[in-house]
């Protein structure tokens, strides 16, 4: 997890969604500041791999339940407050950190209870400036994740939490072209408070405006972290891996 800058590959702009309260780990602190080792938060991960790609002034962190804690851990970042937080969902979250942004990058987001490693973030990086990817498990379907389904195509057809026929999890790590940034922001506009910003990504997908890719994580590891179990296997495999 090493916070060594590398350059910029290309311009883009990079959005973490740490507004929730995080109930179901029941932990003291906000769920993204949850230690994953000794001196490394959830969210101290994300940053520390995307700023090899960017600066952390481009790192916009929407946050909302004890959102004072995330600003003092991460003063460098650009800071957006969800004051919804209590009453609404990743759709608003992800409206409020990006209604302001033009269609001239790539944007990329991840919900801030996401651990992933650099393979998979590269991985992402890959589809370059002008193709949508969303970061998936196959075969792994959890009844209260995002789950995806493949079209005839090899794109994302359906991304849902009640969805029939799929292929595996949607773990909550999506870039879209900077074109793309238009039609998202209206979409996300039209979901209800407690959607999910995955509504809007499958409007979008339904309409023919979004071609998405699923992209694996490789041989890395990846886990959402909902439960305190999610976070001790987290743990247990960065334990591993130091040993």
């Amino acid at each position: 997890m090493s916070s060594e800058h590398v350059s910029v590959r290309f311009d883009m702009r990079i959005v973490i969604l740490a507004a929730g309260m995080g109930t179901r780990l029941g932990a003291e602190s906000p769920k993204p500041l949850s230690l994953i080792d000794d001196s490394h938060t959830l969210l101290g991960n994300q940053i520390d791999l995307f700023s090899r790609f960017v600066p952390s002034p481009r790192i916009r962190i929407v946050a909302g339940y004890r959102d004072n804690e995330i600003r003092s851990a991460f003063p460098d970042c650009h800071h957006i407050h969800n004051p919804a937080f209590e009453r609404s969902n990743t759709a608003t979250s992800l409206l409020r950190g990006i209604e302001d942004l033009d269609n001239t990058a790539p944007l990329l987001w991840a919900n801030a209870d996401l651990y992933f490693e650099l393979e998979a973030l590269e991985r992402m990086i890959a589809l370059g400036t002008d193709q949508a990817g969303a970061l998936v498990l196959p075969g792994r379907i959890d009844s209260e994740a995002i789950k995806y389904r493949l079209g005839s195509s090899g794109c994302i057809e359906g991304l849902a939490k009640d969805l029939s026929d799929a292929c595996g999890e949607a773990v909550g790590l999506i870039m879209i072209p900077g074109a793309s940034v238009p039609d998202l922001i209206r979409e996300l506009r039209r979901c209800d408070a407690g959607d999910f910003f995955e509504a809007a990504i499958s409007n979008m997908i339904d309409r023919g405006r979004l071609e998405l890719h699923a992209v694996t994580p490789g041989d890395s590891y990846c886990r959402e972290v909902d439960f305190p179990e999610d976070l001790e296997a987290v743990r247990h495999h960065i334990a591993r891996g130091a040993s």
